[in-house]
């Protein structure tokens, strides 16, 4: 929690790259309750790097790939201002598990709408992984838009 508390984002990840999947699941519990005591004026107090750590631990600390996409899905209603920290995050985890999120994550958008910021961090394990892309209209029609996007960015 020191590292958390102190906006120490490397230290973070480097503490959950040691730590086994149960020793990150015991953290879960104060982590939660910390980001609960916090609410959104808390939340608006700490700097950025406070909000990454916090939100890193949290993903970080998810005891299998199910909660974890629950957890992305919706169990953050405070995240940090960029989505580029659920890659650093994810990328501690063995290629299986982020396959299974990729997978859970597309199970969980079948059944309700999404969060944009999932089109970062699944798009990232579908190349890095080489896993299937998901095939839900929420998933096809967030890859098309994004990438539509970055190859017109260029045309004038």
């Amino acid at each position: 929690m020191a590292l958390v508390e102190a906006g120490d984002v490397p230290g973070v990840l480097r503490a959950l790259g040691e730590l086994g999947t149960e020793q990150r699941a015991a953290q879960l519990p104060e982590l939660d309750a910390r980001y609960e005591e916090l609410g959104f004026p808390g939340w608006l107090q700490l700097t950025v790097e406070q909000r990454v750590a916090l939100a890193g631990a949290r993903l970080g600390c998810q005891p299998t790939s199910e909660a974890a996409a629950r957890h992305l899905h919706h169990g953050g209603r405070y995240v940090p201002p960029h989505d580029d920290w659920m890659v650093d995050v994810v990328e501690l985890f063995p290629v299986a598990w982020r396959t299974e999120l990729v997978a859970r994550l597309d199970e969980q958008v079948r059944e309700r709408s999404g969060s944009q910021r999932l089109h970062l961090v699944v798009d990232h394990i579908v190349r890095t992984t080489g896993c299937p892309m998901p095939e839900s209209d929420y998933f096809l029609s967030g890859w098309l838009s994004s990438h539509h996007r970055a190859t017109s960015e260029g045309v004038l």
